[in-house]
């Protein structure tokens, strides 16, 4: 039976539709609003009180006429207390992000570049990412060394192997840049990944050698990276759950996927949060990320009146009937 070929312009639709589809990881803004990245701090420092380092892409400003977003970063003691370090500002997509350094923005990331290439971020010394240290440092500039395609949750991302590029060990270097740390001592060569930034043992915009507790108290690589649509754990380990072993009020470690319903994600004023059927809802607590309960509501389920917190990212703790208290993170515009 002969059968008709498709016009054109159904071709081409399908086609189009088709590379959207292929790259739709590509097409995403990086630091999408709500993003969190995760660093699990390991065994090697039995007496550090802090169990966690986190950094979270939390509102949007505007600077130098570009839309940006906010990172706020911060640690988690084991008391369940949070404590800033600091914030940074980035814009960009993924073949090319920003970060605000003095009076403009610079070109962080560049996974356009080839393998031997030298990323210059800035020239002029300055401040480095979120310590709040009274120090310079020298100008920011890595060496990329190879470059290879990496399938993560199924997407296919850019993964460059980077360096310094003067690898000469010196325990008081002020340069900035992605650590490799075979090269001083470490397991886990530099790397950066497309969307997410640094995987290495520095933050994902880079460190300096000099910081000499960055290769002390923080592990060798990213535990997880998490936003709307995409859920990387580099490490095995479910992130949510470890930050709700030591924030949630209960005490009770064994954490469990909310199974009902919390929406409108991102939210203006009013959540709504409702039971899966069958179950039932004891009590809400929501707490922003410096562990503090902002909200409180005991027994029922329907809208929640959040219009009084500020634009951010919060936690949701839902005790179900179950008795189990189960973590959402949501954000307010």
């Amino acid at each position: 039976m002969y059968t008709p070929p498709l016009p054109f312009f159904v071709v081409l639709s399908l086609i189009i539709a088709a590379l959207l589809v292929s790259h739709r990881v590509k097409a995403q803004e990086f630091a999408p609003l709500g993003a969190t990245w995760t660093y699990e701090v390991g065994d090697e420092t039995p007496n550090l009180e802090v169990v966690a380092i986190q950094f979270t892409a939390d509102r949007d400003t505007v600077l130098a006429g570009r839309s940006a977003r906010v990172i706020e970063g911060a640690n988690l003691y084991d008391n369940g207390v949070w404590q800033p370090i600091g914030s940074e500002i980035v814009t960009g997509n993924f073949d090319s992000v920003y970060v605000w350094i003095q009076d403009s923005f610079h070109l962080i990331f560049d996974f356009t570049v080839a393998a031997g290439d030298t990323v210059v971020v800035t020239e002029q010394p300055f401040r480095g990412f979120f310590y709040p240290v009274n120090q310079d440092y020298d100008p920011f500039t890595y060496q990329v060394d190879s470059v290879r395609t990496e399938t993560i949750a199924g997407d296919d991302l850019l993964l460059q192997y980077v360096s310094y590029p003067d690898t000469t060990y010196d325990e008081n270097i002020t340069q900035w840049g992605f650590l490799n740390g075979t090269e001083y001592g470490g397991d886990v060569p530099g790397q950066v990944l497309q969307g997410v930034g640094s995987l290495g043992r520095e933050s994902m915009l880079g460190t300096t050698a000099g910081l000499t507790y960055i290769g002390l108290y923080s592990p060798d690589r990213l535990t997880c990276y998490r936003d709307a649509t995409r859920d990387y754990r580099f490490r095995g380990v479910d992130c949510e759950a470890l930050i709700a072993r030591y924030t949630d009020p209960s005490s009770v470690e064994t954490i469990k996927a909310f199974k009902g319903r919390i929406y409108p994600n991102p939210f203006a004023s009013t959540l709504h949060v409702e039971p899966a059927p069958g179950s039932v809802i004891r009590q809400i607590v929501v707490r922003d990320l410096l562990g503090r309960t902002v909200a409180r509501r005991v027994g029922g389920d329907g809208p929640l009146d959040l219009s009084r917190l500020v634009a951010g990212t919060y936690q949701v703790i839902v005790l179900d009937g179950e008795g189990v208290w189960r973590v959402v993170r949501v954000v307010k515009r």
